[in-house]
């Protein structure tokens, strides 16, 4: 190996600093983007809202809307628009 003078980048001091595999990943995704579900990049830009597991305030709020959501007895399927915006995402993330 070839040692420079180059300070470390962000990713090597962060892997210097953790273990933690969730953690790495969170850095992971901020540093790259997520990437293309289907094709060769390995970063880039999806058009998906997706939380932050390090959000424990947002999960939590998740959960209780989908715990009062299950206590309302309503029925899922009544919601059309839902369910088509619910497939239409399946089919954008399904690898295979």
């Amino acid at each position: 190996m070839v040692s420079s003078s180059k300070a470390p980048s962000k990713r090597l001091k962060e892997i210097e600093q953790s273990n933690d595999g969730f953690y790495l990943a969170e850095v992971d995704l901020a540093m790259r983007g997520p990437g293309e579900v289907y094709g060769r990049a390995q970063h880039g830009e999806l058009n998906l809202q997706i939380a932050s597991l390090a959000d424990t305030k947002l999960i939590r709020r998740a959960q209780k809307a989908a715990q009062a959501f299950i206590a309302s007895g309503d029925d899922l399927l009544q919601y059309t628009e839902l369910a088509k915006d619910v497939e239409r995402y399946q089919r954008l993330t399904t690898l295979n």
